[in-house]
């Protein structure tokens, strides 16, 4: 009696490509040096204020609100990531 259901091939093994990619591997370098992690805070630093350039427009005023939002709101989850790491 045949086996009904999926057939099966024998020999044929998935090989998964072991290790990280370039992409993880290359930021892993980075966040091991100082150099590498002033370099990327300083790009997200950037990418947030073009953000908020774009959304502002040419509206100066809105654009200095958001920016101070962003920044107490990034104050507080650095100090609430002290105490809760201090508890």
């Amino acid at each position: 009696m045949a086996a009904k259901g999926k057939k099966r091939s024998a020999g044929k093994k998935t090989s998964r490509r072991k290790g990280r990619s370039f992409g993880r591997a290359f930021l892993a370098l980075l966040f091991m040096s100082w150099f590498g992690r002033v370099f990327l805070i300083s790009l997200v630093a950037a990418a947030v204020i073009g953000l908020d350039l774009l959304v502002s427009g040419d509206r100066y005023e809105i654009f200095f609100l958001i920016l101070g939002l962003e920044l107490v709101a990034t104050a507080l989850f650095f100090w609430l990531r002290l105490i809760w790491r201090k508890a």
